[in-house]
């Protein structure tokens, strides 16, 4: 059997790691680019969230939509002695903390001359139940090519064109875990960090919530805990962020400060006291107990971490496979299906690429 996998991300790299344990499949991997695992090496900041300990359905859209075993990738590496430690949240990184010896490890899996660097997709034609590809025939396809998230806009064009070939449906197209650009930014306390508690309310009732630190920018905000609110307001139309700044500093606690200000200047960031001290009580208690956010839009893709949207979920199988040809997989950020913040979507893009694996080797038999 010969296997095609467009992408060397992290479903690409799984893929060939895990095909390479089999003599019967001969792969190979395009990649567009020169390298291979770019949003691996940048995950966590160069450290590479590449799982989280409480990996649930919860914490995705639409990934409910498979049949996948969500350990697979964290039982690999513990098989081949790839140790990893997770922090009080259960995220997940590599004992080295340096993504470079993620790709290090899933590069030194694979078969000898198994990836195509510099080279794009452009289409996939179909002819006497074989794919070809530049040309060259395979019996099987991978669609791993991933997204066009951090990547910068000129470098965005023509990323998913290939899809077209095979007149796939996709789903819009959103940035998400990025910041937002608000209406009215708060240009005066731009590089502010505030420790909040952001709610996600929908009907006026509080859907989720989540504590961490909002950073002010020259035109928006930013910080994990708002990231994770895009996840929410890309998914739930109706949805609205509020924000509880200093949320161990309760309400009845503020107002007694409120009353001797004197001693409130010494509680908060001195810029945002700065920013609030003319201000009247009243609009200083709403300022941060009952910040709402006025959204103009989220940040672009070239700021985001994922992007949700993909492969409509109507034109694949619960197995990965594609409804109109089961010879063609779709795996990982190709797919609509995003996370949280946290490792979520490494996870799921190493997992999705174990399951297919699993399924060609074992067609290979």
């Amino acid at each position: 059997m010969k296997v095609a996998i467009v992408g060397a991300g992290a479903c690409g790299l799984m893929l060939g790691a895990y095909l390479a344990l089999n003599s019967n499949i001969e792969y190979k991997i395009f990649e567009r680019n020169s390298k291979a695992g770019s949003k691996i090496l940048a995950s966590g900041n160069g450290r590479c969230n590449l799982s989280n300990m409480y990996l649930s359905e919860r914490m995705y859209h639409n990934s409910n939509h498979f049949s996948y075993q969500d350990n697979a990738w964290d039982n690999f590496l513990e098989e081949n002695d790839f140790l990893i430690t997770s922090d009080e949240e259960g995220r997940c990184y590599p004992f080295s903390n340096s993504s470079k010896t993620v790709v290090d490890f899933l590069l030194a899996k694979q078969k000898p001359n198994s990836i195509l660097y510099d080279f794009e997709v452009q289409k996939i034609i179909k002819k006497d139940k074989k794919y070809l590809i530049n040309g060259e025939a395979f019996d099987k396809v991978v669609l791993a090519s991933g997204s066009i998230a951090s990547i910068i806009d000129k470098k965005q064009v023509g990323i998913y064109d290939y899809l077209e070939s095979l007149n796939l449906k996709m789903t819009e197209l959103k940035p998400s875990l990025v910041g937002f650009k608000l209406k009215h930014p708060y240009k005066e306390i731009s590089g502010v960090r505030v420790p909040v508690l952001a709610k996600v309310v929908i009907d006026n009732n509080v859907y989720h919530q989540e504590k961490g630190e909002m950073i002010f920018k020259d035109d928006g905000i930013s910080g994990i805990v708002i990231m994770n609110m895009s996840f929410y307001y890309n998914h739930f139309p109706k949805a609205k962020i509020e924000i509880e700044m200093y949320p161990e500093l309760c309400g009845h606690k503020l107002l007694r400060y409120l009353k001797k200000q004197d001693k409130l200047k010494f509680l908060i960031n001195p810029k945002l006291w700065e920013f609030l001290k003319s201000k009247s009580d009243d609009d200083i208690y709403s300022f941060l107990k009952e910040f709402k956010l006025d959204i103009l839009k989220p940040y672009d893709f070239k700021d985001c971490q994922v992007v949700s949207g993909g492969i409509d979920l109507c034109e694949v199988n619960n197995d990965f496979s594609l409804v109109k040809d089961a010879n063609i997989y779709a795996g990982g950020e190709v797919l609509d299906v995003d996370g949280v913040c946290g490792g979520f979507n490494l996870a799921f893009a190493f997992n999705s690429g174990i399951s297919i694996a699993s399924k060609l080797i074992n067609e290979s038999k």
